[in-house]
């Protein structure tokens, strides 16, 4: 049996049995950011453009890379019941040092050829930090971002692949 919770906007459903939350998630992709009452982060993924009867889960079941399957509702992620359509690559994006106290560099598996779109999100998921850099070999520099743990994003333009990676800044 699994908790399932539908982020869709619809409370008046809740009276059904069913848990429904009060904010629905974007069907053109957005940032998911689960945390703590005082704003542990707990869990965050990114997530592109949604299709029909496809599931973006980790496999196995909580603990490994992100991958669109076909839905298992109310079933276990075990990937023996559902066939993959493409794993997200968490270890794609390395951040160093990490954790930080002014500047990082960031290394990309991904070929970039029109350069990179980053984004540094609170726990909140607001965007603290943003630039558009055409190539990532130059150190970027966090010494004026408050200490904490944070999400940084990198966006492909030239694929539409995206990465994560926490990081946290220690001053």
């Amino acid at each position: 049996s699994y908790l399932i919770i539908w982020a869709d906007e619809d409370q008046e459903q809740s009276s059904s049995g069913e848990l429904h939350t009060n904010f629905k998630l974007s069907t053109g992709g957005e940032v998911l950011i689960l945390s703590s009452p005082i704003g542990e982060l707990i869990e965050d993924i990114t997530f592109g453009e949604q299709q029909v009867d496809v599931s973006f889960a980790r496999i196995p079941n909580g603990t490994g890379d992100f991958q669109f399957r076909t839905e298992t509702f109310n079933a276990n992620n075990d990937g023996s019941s559902s066939s993959v359509l493409e794993t997200w690559n968490q270890d794609a994006l390395r951040i160093y040092p990490n954790p930080t106290s002014g500047s990082v560099q960031i290394k990309l598996e991904s070929e970039l050829k029109d350069g990179a779109e980053l984004l540094l999100l609170n726990a909140p998921g607001q965007v603290v930090y943003s630039t558009t850099r055409e190539d990532l070999s130059t150190p970027i520099d966090l010494s004026n971002i408050p200490n904490g743990v944070y999400l940084l994003l990198v966006r492909n333009p030239d694929t539409n692949e995206q990465f994560r990676q926490k990081i946290m800044i220690l001053k």
